[in-house]
């Protein structure tokens, strides 16, 4: 990319500075910034007219090059200004700590701040992210698309090469240009390098048709199939998720600890990337990161239309909406302490992505993180992500895999052979993981372990046999909570069918068991067995 610079005023601008320098703008003031992630910045301040440069003084720049780097950037601003006329306020910082940015090719619009590499301002390397403070676009496709058009070689054509790839249904993913195809941390320098060339033909479309208000109001789908119909691309444009959640979401970095932030209205995703044994625990491509987030978002959404169906108290509708509808904050690392809900804090972290629904169903169904009826709480949960939603999890997989190839034998041979009978008898089949139901399995599992508690102190199968109460490390005098997960699932199951959603509901937002269901748990808990052993052997209880 090449810039159109006046080499005599540059110098002339240089020579007037350094000659007024103590009476005017020019002068280098020492200012504190604050750079998220970085930390508070002792800096050179220079402010020329719409334009604030901090340049930090561990550099020890030379109030010359500082000069010079102000004219630099002032030239790259007047350009977009020729062309735009918007006349934006902006602010660079230009850091010394060149591993900060390394993930960035030296430069990033972050939280309102151009944040930059001395050598990416000097080398153009910032010019995506100055087009992105330009025109107060967070989404680096914007940026770049902006940065080629004003900037770049209008003739450049990678056409050949894109018709190629998007000629392939199976890369239209890509051509959501979503912010992870610009990571490093999710994407490759070749997958990186085809979203850039994309964003610059895509762009250059879209300000040529439309407008370059348009290219910043543009979604993640818009203008797709015009661009491949006018380039000769002959497959339609089809995703395999709904990315609407996405529209009007903002994006940022933590710096050294979340490379992606997005938030949209009511979330905020805190993402890292990581990968697993199991693909569908990995988070470490674009791909997987919407398949993931698109899938949960996607699940909740079904489970709430579910709800709308199923919840005759409008109240407690409402409740639930609400509880949903509030600012929420998704932590997705493989640093973070486990996979879990911090609903009094409205956090949910996840160790694992797939888990998404689940713990979200917690940030839908509680008031607050609770010790007694956490076994209620999971149930619900359980009973939610996965009879309610059909979204596989990680947790579908290694069931699946544990359950058809294994070969065991003694106590945890007996224990699968008796699980797969009670599955098949509940209609399900392990012909081929399309086709099979891993809440039929979880209710095997519980209906096997609660009809011969001996599985529990002779096997070893931890989803089996280990406690609400054990998995999440809680002392309580519930009995509920020493319940497994597969049998607070099963349990939640019955109470739904014999006293209602509502009551269930109502009990696991106020954990108030013997008011909303009219009897102790221990008398409702011996119904539950009396029917499950009904269940298992007829009229013998």
């Amino acid at each position: 990319m090449g810039k159109k610079k006046g080499i005599a005023v540059l110098l002339l601008s240089v020579a007037i500075c350094n000659v007024c320098a103590i009476f005017c703008s020019c002068a280098p003031q020492t200012q504190y910034i604050y750079v998220d992630g970085y930390g508070n910045v002792a800096a050179d301040l220079i402010r020329r007219g719409n334009i604030s440069l901090y340049t930090e003084q561990d550099l020890a720049l030379s109030q010359e090059t500082e000069m010079r780097l102000i004219d630099a950037l002032e030239s790259d601003y007047r350009q977009l200004d020729a062309d735009l006329g918007m006349n934006p306020y902006i602010t660079v910082v230009v850091i010394s700590d060149e591993y900060v940015l390394s993930e960035f090719g030296g430069s990033v619009y972050n939280n309102g701040l151009v944040i930059c590499n001395s050598d990416a301002l000097e080398n153009d390397g910032y010019l995506p992210a100055l087009a992105g403070a330009y025109l107060n676009t967070t989404e680096i496709w914007k940026q770049v698309a902006a940065a080629e058009y004003f900037f770049g070689d209008r003739e450049h054509n990678d056409l050949p090469a894109l018709r190629q790839y998007y000629g392939d249904a199976g890369n239209h993913l890509t051509l959501s240009l979503f912010q992870g195809y610009f990571c490093k941390a999710f994407a490759s320098e070749e997958t990186i390098d085809l979203a850039k060339k994309t964003a610059a033909s895509l762009g250059k479309y879209i300000i040529d048709n439309y407008s370059a208000d348009a290219l910043v109001r543009a979604s993640l789908t818009e203008y797709r199939g015009e661009w491949m119909a006018k380039n000769g691309i002959e497959s339609a444009f089809a995703l395999p998720y709904d990315l609407s959640w996405l529209d009007g979401a903002t994006y940022s970095v933590k710096l050294l600890q979340y490379p992606l932030v997005i938030e949209t209205e009511n979330k905020v995703f805190y993402l890292d990337s990581f990968s697993a044994e199991r693909e569908s625990a990995s988070f470490d491509t674009p791909e997987a990161v919407l398949r993931h987030l698109s899938m949960g978002n996607e699940g909740v959404e079904g489970i709430l239309q579910y709800l709308r169906s199923n919840v005759g108290d409008e109240e407690l509708l409402e409740e639930m909406i609400t509880n949903l509808e509030g600012k929420t904050e998704y932590y997705i690392s493989s640093r973070e302490i486990g996979t879990e809900a911090d609903v009094d804090g409205r956090k949910i972290y996840l160790r694992d992505p797939s888990e998404y629904v689940h713990e979200t169903m917690h940030i839908l169904t509680l008031h607050e993180n609770r010790v007694e009826g956490a076994w209620l709480a999971e149930g619900v949960a359980e009973f939610f992500a996965r009879e309610v939603c059909d979204i596989p999890g990680d947790i579908d997989y290694r069931m699946y895999d544990a359950f058809t190839q294994a070969l065991v034998f003694g106590s945890l041979g007996s224990f699968v052979r008796a699980v797969k009978a009670k599955f098949q008898e509940l209609g399900g089949v392990f012909d081929d993981f399309a086709s099979f139901e891993f809440y039929l399995l979880e209710q095997a599992i519980a209906y096997t372990t609660l009809s011969a508690p001996e599985y529990k102190s002779s096997i070893s199968f931890p989803y089996a046999t280990t406690s609400v109460g054990e998995m999440r490390y809680l002392t309580s005098s519930d009995p509920g909570n020493r319940l497994t997960y597969p049998e607070s699932y099963l349990f939640v199951k019955y109470l739904i069918g014999n006293y209602g959603m509502d009551s269930v509901l109502t009990c696991c937002l106020d954990y108030e068991f013997d008011l909303i269901f009219h009897q102790t748990y221990e008398a409702v808990y011996s119904d539950f067995i009396k029917t499950l052993n009904h269940q298992m052997y007829g009229e013998r209880t």
